[in-house]
C-alpha cells in the first residue's frame, strides 16, 4: 500500500511541476530534478551544470517487517552527450555522467527460516559512507531517468539483534551477509527535471 502513496505523490508532483515549468531544462544551468522508484523518492538540486546534491529514501512493509533508508548522495557530472535519434539524428535529449560520495542511513527488519522452516526475526540499523556512479537521462522537455549503483562501508548504528531467539545454525553467516549488503548504493528513478 506504501507504493501506492508513493506513485500519487510522484504524479501529482510530476503534473504540477510540468505545467508551472515549460521551460527546456537543457538550457538552464540550475536546476531540479523529482524522481521516483518503486519503493523510494529522490530529489536533486544541481548547480552550474556540474554539482548535484540528492536526498533519497524508501520503505518497505513486508511481512510485519519494516525495512528503510534514507540517503545523500553528491553528484559531479563530468560527462555530457547529446542522445540522438537514429534515423532523423534529432537530438531528443543529453545522457549525463556522475561520480561522487554517498551517506545512507538503514535499518533493516527481516525473518531467516532455517532449513525445518522455523522462522527467526531479527534487525540491524546501519550508516553507510561510501562512494557511487551514476547516468541521468534527461529527455526533452524534462523526462528524466536517473540510475544510480555503488558501495559504502557499513558502520553499526546498532547492534545486530535476534528477536525472540538465535538460531543455531547459520546465525553469524546471516549476520555477516546482512552486514555486507546493507552498504549496496543503487536504485533507477523516473521523475522530471525542471
Amino acid at each position: 500500500m506504501l507504493y501506492k502513496m508513493y506513485l500519487k505523490t510522484f504524479l501529482l508532483v510530476t503534473v504540477i511541476t510540468v505545467s508551472i515549468f515549460s521551460q527546456e531544462v537543457l538550457s538552464k544551468d540550475n536546476y531540479s530534478t523529482a524522481s521516483a522508484s518503486f519503493l523510494g523518492l529522490s530529489y536533486e538540486t544541481v548547480f552550474k551544470k556540474k554539482h548535484g546534491v540528492a536526498l533519497a529514501g524508501g520503505a518497505s512493509y513486508w511481512n510485519k517487517n519494516l525495512n528503510y533508508e534514507i540517503g545523500l548522495h553528491y553528484n559531479n557530472y563530468f560527462n555530457k552527450k547529446s542522445m540522438k535519434r537514429k534515423k532523423t539524428g534529432k537530438i531528443i535529449g543529453t545522457k549525463l555522467q556522475n561520480w561522487g560520495p554517498s551517506i545512507k542511513f538503514l535499518s533493516t527488519e527481516n525473518t531467516y527460516p532455517d532449513e525445518n522452516n522455523n522462522k527467526y526475526d531479527y534487525s540491524a540499523q546501519y550508516l553507510c559512507v561510501g562512494l557511487h556512479y551514476g547516468k541521468k537521462r534527461i529527455f526533452n522537455p524534462g523526462i528524466t531517468v536517473d540510475t544510480r549503483i555503488g558501495y559504502g562501508v557499513p558502520i553499526e548504528v546498532t547492534e545486530f539483534k535476534w528477536r525472540y531467539n538465535k538460531p543455531e545454525k547459520n546465525a553469524k553467516i546471516v549476520e555477516k551477509i546482512t552486514h555486507v549488503f546493507s552498504g549496496l548504493i543503487g536504485g533507477v528513478y523516473v521523475g522530471y527535471s525542471f
